[in-house]
Order: C-alpha cells, then sequence, then structure tokens
C-alpha cells in the first residue's frame, strides 16, 4: 500500500488498485510504501494498520506480568514514545505519557518501572483539572494526623465555566504488621473513570518501596458513595498503568521522584491550595 500522508498517528494512503485507505500507526513507517492488515471495509474506504502492530498486540498479551503490565528491562527506546520489544513496535499508554518523560531520563527508576503499553499511537491533549498537588495532599494528611481525608474545590464556581471539577480522596493506613500504605482517588465530576495510585512505605517511613498507578471505572453511584462516604469501594473494572518498586539490592524510592511521578499522572493543576482544604473524617 502506498502512503500518501503521515503527519499524525494515523496516515492515508492508496491500495495498489487506487482505493483509499485510512492506516492506523502510518506515522511509523518511513519508506512510502507498507503492508497493511485490512481491518474492516467501508463504503468508498478501507481501515487498515500496519502489520508491525496489527501483529505486535497478541504477542504483547503473552509476555506481560499479572498485573498487565512489562518491565522496563524488555524494552529498546527507538524515541520519546516510542518502544521496540523484539523487533515489535509499541507505545506507553496515553495516560502515563508525562510518567515516561521523567523515569525515562533516570536510569535507576527506568530500570525499577513497570509500564502498560499499546500498539496505538494517540495524539490529542486533555483538559487539565484544578487540584492540590500529591506532595501537597499527603503533607497535609499526616501533619493532620488524619487517617482519611477528602480534598475538593471550595470555590467551585470560580472554575465551573472550565469544565474541570474534581474531588480527591486520601487514605492512610497501617496493617497488623505495621505496613503503612496510601491510597488515592482522583475523579471528575460526570465521568465513570477515576485515577488511581497506591503507595507502601517503608517501616521508618521516610521511603516507598512501591508505587502504582491505575484506572479504574465505576458506575455513576459507586463513584459518588466512593468520595461521599470516603471508604474504598470496588470499581467495575481496574487497568493499572505503571508500577515501581524498590530494587532487589534494597535501595528504596525517595518521596521526591514519588511526588513527581504521582503529579504527573494525576490531571492536577496544582493551583495555589488557598482554594483547597481537607475535610476531617473519622477514621
Amino acid at each position: 500500500m502506498q502512503m500518501l500522508s503521515k503527519e499524525s498517528s494515523y496516515a492515508f494512503g492508496k491500495t495498489l488498485g487506487g482505493e483509499r485507505a485510512f492506516i492506523k500507526n502510518g506515522c511509523l513507517i518511513e519508506g512510502m510504501e507498507a503492508t497493511v492488515a485490512v481491518v474492516e471495509r467501508k463504503k468508498g474506504w478501507i481501515s487498515a494498520e500496519i502489520l508491525e502492530t496489527f501483529e505486535a498486540m497478541e504477542w504483547l498479551d503473552g509476555v506481560k506480568t499479572k498485573d498487565g503490565l512489562i518491565h522496563t528491562k524488555n524494552i529498546e527506546i527507538i524515541r520519546n514514545g516510542l518502544f521496540r520489544i523484539k523487533g515489535k513496535l509499541f507505545f506507553p499508554n496515553w495516560y502515563i505519557r508525562n510518567i515516561i518523560d521523567y523515569v525515562g531520563t533516570n536510569p535507576e527508576l527506568w530500570a525499577q518501572s513497570k509500564l502498560a503499553l499499546t500498539t496505538t499511537a494517540v495524539v490529542h491533549a486533555g483538559a487539565m483539572v484544578f487540584g492540590i498537588t500529591f506532595k501537597q495532599a499527603i503533607t497535609r494528611l499526616q501533619h493532620a494526623g488524619m487517617a482519611k481525608a477528602r480534598l475538593y474545590c471550595e470555590k467551585k464556581h470560580l472554575f465551573s465555566s472550565q469544565g474541570v471539577e474534581a474531588e480527591m480522596l486520601a487514605l492512610i493506613g497501617v496493617d497488623d504488621n505495621g505496613e503503612c500504605s496510601i491510597e488515592i482517588w482522583q475523579g471528575i465530576e460526570d465521568t465513570e473513570q477515576v485515577f488511581y495510585a497506591h503507595g507502601i512505605l517503608t517501616a521508618q517511613r521516610d521511603k516507598f518501596n512501591h508505587f502504582d498507578c491505575a484506572l479504574i471505572d465505576y458506575n455513576i453511584a459507586d463513584k459518588e458513595r466512593l468520595f461521599n462516604e470516603s471508604k474504598k469501594i470496588k470499581g467495575k473494572t481496574k487497568n493499572k498503568l505503571y508500577r515501581i518498586d524498590g530494587n532487589p539490592e534494597g535501595e528504596d524510592i525517595e518521596p521526591a521522584h514519588i511526588y513527581e511521578i504521582a503529579n504527573r499522572f494525576f490531571p492536577l493543576d496544582g493551583l495555589v491550595d488557598e482554594y483547597f482544604e481537607i475535610e476531617r473524617l473519622d477514621s
């Protein structure tokens, strides 16, 4: 198939017989011709995908961890946002693209990470949500001596015209073995999707030995219960996107790295926190 345009993650082309085609991931092709798999035929158009990425997704499913992630030790970076594993091309999941920008420049963090990959290059922009940073949330929670907190915008009406109202729920718990964990949910109004992060602190509680990020889908009623009742509620589906663990040599992760990773995952703008407050909740 001849490639006619490759300005985005899609390309337009023509078959040898002159039929027009819309080609997924056509931007990856450097030459003017490519082998494609026909996904669907429409009136006057063919929907296709370059064969390299069409065949790669099924292969990827066979090498994922139980969390559905791929360890970075198996990943070759071709360029920013494009990876290769055993000759096959992949992209990072859209929601962790900013995390990749950070950990990809730090060899130690990169070596300790696991990623959600896809065969689809996504080109679009998302709206930022007004909020406070992950570090501010955790610091406030710990200093106030609370096990739970719900963070919300005091002056929603000032931002409502921009359509980005959101809430964040933070829970800190200690289990019977003394292990301290942190869970954060951040939800955007009128959507079922919730951004979620989970971290485990070291025994001294000065570093992290685990942190992961995921997207959870709730029905609207359960999502409202999650934030209104401020207690953990299981969602319909959970899709893990990123994970980092302390390495086998016992080198745990500095909080500064976790704060940066979290802020790059949660869609928060980090406005001055005078617009926000913590609501005290019963443990």
